[in-house]
């Protein structure tokens, strides 16, 4: 079995914001792998010498060395390494200095997470990139070529010819082959008679399957096959079963199993649940009935209660990890970056590695701080924001604006104020859940969970 290492990314960036920011726009792409980050241009030397990345997303204007003696330095040593000038600098100069640094792809730092894919993927390749229109700022002085005149370096018509490449959307990039899908009346294990795909996520599948020995449905997660080549994917795939194999409870899912199929590929076996996950529920019903909500949400407080007693962060609450039944039986799933409070120091997930789905990350999640359970307690403040007034307390067209408002400003009371009866209790208790400062949240999920049970028995 064949499989593809992901392109490993250093960034270059002194702004707190963007680093964070940058590294959230590319985790949709499964084949890119941000492998560290840099404050200045003297870090991004060392760590480029210590990490060695495939790609450098480079700023300019770093301190302590700026980006394009950094880009000299580094290419003196590693000349296989390739760098991007990731700038707001759109002066000519500024650019032919750049290039002449030996820098490989210029791009700006407005662009879309596409672009960026894009031109990451160009340079990896061995291919220059440039953001849109820089090729003719370039040459825009320079005398007209003629098919017969070959003075046009190399370098430079790859540049050129770079510009004009077509750009991928963000769908088509991130559908790419996973793993080798199991057909229906597959057998796995000797005993998992396949029935047919539950779903496709950026780490896995998942299948519904037949227990043979004891005739009863199971949900098996299988990890894509190209991230069987990252040791710290699979570690945290691993861990995932482990956790789920510590609890029991009727909100939660029980993992039962745990094996490798003939090519090596990791699966866990899980217990069945038909419900529909809550973003489709959303999607489907727009809003839900108060008291519908807030019984959800209840059940969910008790999922957390029994995970955090565990000592463990779930770090990853969202609509689609929500499973409800048609009886109203809530599950929550998905424990694949869920972490145990007493592994924080562990190198399973490196020290400042944001990790979460942007729309529900805590501040101090996105800032790659120390997690505990209050963390979860402000995702599922966002997630009671969007079900109650249809629309997530932040949102933004780019992921730097999206980090920007999770970490520095308050969410709006506005989208509150139509709603027909309403409780301002509960709004209360909303807003304390989304909480920039963990010590002002609720504490823990029982509390929480108290707050709940007086608002829906008043």
């Amino acid at each position: 079995m064949s499989t593809i290492r992901p392109i490993s990314v250093l960034i270059a960036e002194d702004e707190s914001i963007i680093r964070l920011g940058l590294t959230c726009s590319l985790q949709p792409f499964t084949d890119i792998k941000v492998v560290g980050t840099s404050a200045d241009g003297r870090a991004a030397v060392c760590d480029a010498v210590e990490l060695k990345p495939d790609v450098i997303l480079m700023d300019i204007g770093l301190p302590l060395i700026d980006g394009i003696t950094a880009s000299q330095q580094i290419k003196a040593v590693m000349p296989g390494v390739r760098i991007i000038m990731f700038t707001a600098s759109g002066d000519e100069a500024t650019i032919n200095a750049a290039l002449g640094a030996g820098a490989d792809g210029y791009c700006f730092k407005d662009c879309s997470p596409a672009h960026l894919y894009s031109a990451i993927k160009a340079v990896a390749g061995g291919v220059a990139w440039l953001a849109p229109g820089i090729a003719d700022l370039i040459l825009r002085n320079r005398p007209a070529i003629t098919p017969s005149d070959n003075s046009l370096a190399g370098t430079e018509k790859n540049l050129v010819d770079a510009s004009l490449i077509a750009l991928p959307s963000l769908a088509s990039a991130s559908s790419r082959p996973s793993t080798s899908a199991l057909e229906k009346g597959s057998l796995l294990g000797d005993r998992y008679l396949i029935d047919s795909t539950l779903g496709r996520g950026g780490m896995g599948i998942v299948y519904k399957a037949t227990h043979l020995l004891m005739d009863r449905p199971v949900a098996i997660k299988m990890l894509h096959s190209h991230h069987l080549a990252d040791a710290s994917i699979v570690k945290r795939f691993q861990t995932e079963a482990r956790s789920l194999s510590l609890l029991t409870h009727p909100n939660l899912v029980t993992a039962f199993d745990f094996g490798m199929t003939q090519l090596n590929e990791p699966y866990m076996v899980m217990d069945f649940h038909d419900g529909k996950g809550l973003d489709e529920i959303l999607q489907t019903y727009s809003k839900i009935t108060f008291g519908r909500a807030v019984n959800i949400f209840s059940q969910i407080c008790d999922a957390l209660t029994a995970v955090h007693e565990c000592g463990i962060v779930h770090r990853d609450i969202k609509p689609s990890n929500i499973l409800i039944s048609e009886a109203g039986l809530v599950k929550l799933v998905d424990f694949g970056i869920a972490k145990s409070i007493q592994s924080m120091t562990s190198n399973l997930t490196l020290a400042g590695q944001v990790m979460g789905t942007p729309r529900y990350m805590s501040p101090e999640q996105y800032m790659g701080k120390e997690l505990d359970s209050r963390s979860d307690i402000y995702a599922l403040g966002c997630v009671m924001y969007e079900v109650f007034t249809g629309k997530p307390p932040f949102s933004a067209t780019g992921y730097f604006e999206l980090v920007r408002q999770h970490v520095e400003d308050l969410p709006s009371h506005e989208p509150f104020a139509p709603l027909i009866d309403f409780s301002p209790a509960l709004e209360e208790i909303i807003f304390k859940c989304l909480e920039k400062d963990p010590d002002f949240r609720y504490q823990s999920a029982e509390q929480l969970n108290y707050q709940l049970a007086n608002i829906g028995s008043s």
